[in-house]
Order: structure tokens, then sequence, then C-alpha cells
């Protein structure tokens, strides 16, 4: 099929360069792996035509470019939020709001589960966890102010199956907290 031809050759000719570009962007060589096989799939899996695009070379290091953008942005959320969780204050003789351990496996759970979510569903979460606005989420993203509800509601769903009931109302807590320090 020439299709897979053009894509097979656009792979070899391109894989190691964009390797490269990414972990210019990223300085991670694990994830500039990842964000390029992921633009392949992206655009393998889209069936985007890019026999018709006029400058295939420009595409893709676009598209690459997007997605280590993209990688940044999530990391900053992570470090953000790990940052904010260990400087939770203590109360009470002692007792903290949070202890580290509780923040630390909380914390690790559910943003393994947050990272198993959908692309878009994922970045409308995580706008929505750093305290963005409904409106503002979908001017960022360039989707309707009602996607963006579907987005959340089908998130937190996905999120509380995948969470055992006591590490979902931990994280919620932890979220709340969060949020309330960020403020």
């Amino acid at each position: 099929m020439q299709r897979e031809r053009i894509f097979k050759q656009l792979y070899k000719i391109y894989y190691v360069d964009l390797v490269s570009f990414a972990y210019s962007i990223t300085h991670n060589s694990d994830a500039a792996e990842d964000i390029v096989q992921e633009t392949f799939s992206y655009i393998y899996e889209k069936n985007i035509d890019i026999e018709n695009i006029s400058s295939q070379k420009a595409y893709i290091y676009n598209a690459v470019k997007n997605y280590a953008i993209d990688f940044l942005r999530h990391k900053n959320v992570v470090n953000n939020y790990a940052n904010k969780a260990i400087n939770i204050p203590m109360i009470h003789d002692g007792e903290a709001a949070i202890d580290e351990l509780f923040a630390e496996d909380v914390y690790k759970i559910l943003f393994d589960v947050i990272d198993q979510l959908p692309e878009r569903v994922r970045q409308v979460f995580l706008l929505y966890a750093k305290g963005k606005k409904n409106h503002e989420i979908a001017e960022a993203l360039n989707i309707s102010v009602e996607t963006v509800k579907t987005y959340k509601k089908r998130g937190k769903q996905m999120i509380k199956e995948r969470m055992s009931d006591a590490d979902f109302e931990k994280s919620l807590t932890l979220l709340m907290l969060l949020h309330l320090l960020s403020v």
C-alpha cells in the first residue's frame, strides 16, 4: 500500500532527528522517544494524508513540538502539585493535614490514573485541577464550554472507577487542599 510505504519512509528519514528535536525541548531522552512515537502513531491512527501535506517535514516537526510542549506542561503541573503537597502546613499537635507519605502515595496513585485518561480528557482535567475556569479551559483548548464540562465529568468518573473508594476520597481531599493553598 502506497500510504504505508510513505509512512515507513518518513519514519526512517525523520525518526533520529525528531528524537533529537524533542530532546532539545524536553531534556528527557525517554520522553523524546515517546513523543516521536506518539506523533507517528497519531498521524497513522488518524489517517492523516501525509502525501498531500505541502510540507511534510514542517507538519511532523510542528506536531512533535506540540507534543513536547504538552509534556512540559504536564510535567510542570505534576511538579507544582508535588511541591505543594510536601509543603502542607502541620496542624493540631504535629498532626499533618496530609503527611508526606499520604501525599506521595495518593498523589502517585492519582496522577498514574490521570496519565491513563484519554488525551483530551486528561488535558481538560489537568487544567481544571490547576484551578482554571470552564471558559478558560475552553479557550485554551479551542473547544466549547459544554465539551469542557463533558470531559471534566468523564474524567472524574474514569478516575473514580480506577481508584479504590478510599484512595478516591483521599485524592479529592488532596486536590481540595492543594487548590486552597494555591488561592
